[in-house]
């Protein structure tokens, strides 16, 4: 029996496939570590509500994204006057280049008073219009990206203004609706979660905690949408009452359903509609996620009467594959390696899920147009890693016209494969 497929898209002339491996291949429950940038290493973190976030190595003058900071200078005279001058900085047209030249400017500043900087960053426009605001959010979203700031940093920013709220809002009666247009983001990103979100709003809860709740999620839906919005809600593991300080569950659920908030009541995993999955599972690959964690996630918000749904193994499949394509052309034949095993965990050497496998990989190529070699590399690391078998040939004899659009290239495009795969079966046969 000839040796495995080469590995390499890039290599022209290609070997006989190996047998498939009869012994059941063990599922990790942490993937390797992610690969550091071209600046160093990379760590990883767990926030409050369980989501995995990526550190990598830091500029000198930042600090740790998720470091826990106790102390939390107060500026002084020279190092206020610099944070006043940052703050100035943002503006209303702001571009790509002009946002980093903005906190370039942080440089100056004893990374120390980087929370400072966003508080000011908040006073200075919260009772400015809605594009001012989002201004903000860029800068603030650039400083995360940099590893300037961390959580730790933008949540003693917010919990500042809190502690300022009772004030504000005698000017500004809309105060929580300006207020949330700085955490959505954030809260989509997910370097903050709404158990941060709630800790941090502790003075105002007793107050103006379900106005609070209820115009974070009215933008958070209005931006991402209902099902993501179940999610956001789900992942945090609160109890409408952590916010909606009312003294009784009849009048939280009414408070909810005269917010239109009541689809939250009745959230469960079969709230999340597939694209939302998708979404999530390409985060949590994104960022390094365990396995464990992905495996439990799709347990909780999935579903056992889900999970093996022709829909689910389909944008599982799309999902995975997706995140390993480099430049929407080449397969990153490391990341398949690295995540296959989340695949093969749920098609689990089923023929038909195995089917369903190939024909989200058959959509996705052609969306993709067709990129050289691409679809002949995914196929052959699937089943050089034992992700599927029984299900190239399925795909290949299947005539459901629904699967029709772009079959006939992809074939083209695979002949040699196809050509290898059947006669490597038929030796396996003898």
């Amino acid at each position: 029996m000839g040796p495995k497929m080469s590995s390499s898209s890039q290599q022209q002339q290609q070997q006989p496939l190996s047998g498939r491996s009869s012994q059941q291949r063990h599922i990790p429950q942490s993937a390797p570590a992610p690969r550091g940038g071209p600046s160093g290493s990379t760590t990883m973190s767990k926030s409050g509500s369980g989501q995995l976030y990526q550190q990598q190595q830091l500029p000198q003058f930042a600090i740790p994204k998720d470091a826990v900071r106790r102390n939390f200078p107060h500026p002084d005279a020279s190092t206020d006057e610099k944070l006043k001058k940052f703050s100035k900085t943002v503006h209303l047209e702001m571009d790509a280049t002009d946002i980093v030249e903005s906190v370039k400017m942080l440089e100056e500043i004893n990374p120390d008073y980087y929370h400072a900087a966003i508080t000011e960053l908040f006073m200075d426009n919260i009772e400015r219009d809605a594009k001012s605001r989002e201004a903000v959010v860029k800068v603030i979203a650039q400083m995360f990206e940099q590893k300037i700031v961390g959580k730790a940093d933008y949540l003693h920013a917010l919990e500042e203004v809190f502690k300022l709220a009772d004030d504000l809002i005698i000017d500004l009666p809309q105060l929580y609706k300006c207020i949330a247009t700085f955490y959505v983001k954030f809260l989509h990103g997910r370097q903050i979660d709404l158990a941060d979100l709630q800790n941090v709003a502790q003075p105002i809860l007793a107050s103006y905690g379900g106005v609070m709740l209820r115009e974070v999620l009215h933008q958070y839906e209005g931006t991402y949408g209902q099902s993501a919005t179940v999610m956001l809600w789900l992942s945090s593991s609160l109890n409408f009452a952590d916010f909606i300080q009312l003294g009784s569950a009849d009048k939280v659920e009414q408070y909810l359903r005269d917010n239109k908030l009541d689809y939250l009541l009745n959230s469960g995993s079969n709230a999340l509609d597939m694209q939302t999955v998708g979404t999530q599972i390409k985060q949590f690959l994104k960022s390094g996620a365990k396995f464990v964690e992905i495996f439990g996630w799709v347990a909780e918000y999935v579903g056992p009467e889900r999970v093996t749904s022709d829909e689910f193994i389909r944008t599982l499949t799309k999902a995975v594959i997706e995140h390993c394509i480099d430049n929407k052309t080449k397969l990153n034949v490391q990341e398949i390696t690295k995540w296959h095993q989340i695949l093969q965990k749920y098609i689990d050497s089923k023929p038909e899920r195995e089917l369903q496998a190939m024909y989200a990989i058959q959509r996705l190529v052609v969306e993709l147009e067709h990129p050289q070699n691409l679809l002949h590399t995914i196929l052959e690391q699937l089943y050089d890693n034992d992700v599927i078998m029984e299900g190239f040939s399925l795909w290949k004899d299947s005539q459901d016209p629904l699967e029709a659009a772009g079959k006939g290239v992809c074939l083209k495009g695979i002949t040699q494969f196809m050509t290898m795969f059947m006669e490597n079966s038929s030796d396996e046969d003898n």
